[in-house]
């Protein structure tokens, strides 16, 4: 099982290449051609750690039980939703149809974010009855 410390590590290494990949997307790709699908691959897999990262602060404060039932969804939640966001297809899309990485960057964080808390609440509520 991962320590608190390592994951948090983890999820803080996601956030760095979420925001270097936001704020220096311009200047990294300025004259290269192949770079710009490169970082949005790397801002899409990024932002799916954006939940994990403010969760593992919060699970500082938890207890060990609670810790490691939720660490242990989120160490099979983040390479699966990585896998997918990499294999769903990048065609083009807009506003009205957009594209599949577009949807799961939008929902796979959310989804992770309303079972992640459902975990932590329900492990919080068993833990009290005992």
């Amino acid at each position: 099982m991962i320590q608190k410390e390592k994951m948090l590590l983890i999820t803080s290494f996601g956030m760095l290449g979420f925001f270097v990949g936001t704020f220096f997307q311009k200047s990294f790709c300025e004259f290269q051609s192949g770079c710009w699908d490169w970082l949005q691959i790397l801002i899409g897999c990024s932002i799916l750690l954006v939940p994990a990262f403010f969760l593992s602060i919060f699970m500082f404060w938890m207890g060990d039980d609670v810790y490691q039932k939720w660490s242990r969804f989120t160490l099979l939640w983040i390479p699966f939703s990585i896998i997918l966001f990499l294999l769903a297809s990048g065609s083009s899309g807009g506003f009205v149809f957009p594209t599949d990485h577009q949807i799961l960057i939008l929902y796979l964080p959310i989804i992770f974010s309303v079972i992640s808390i459902s975990i932590i609440a329900m492990t919080v509520l068993l833990r009290k009855k005992k």
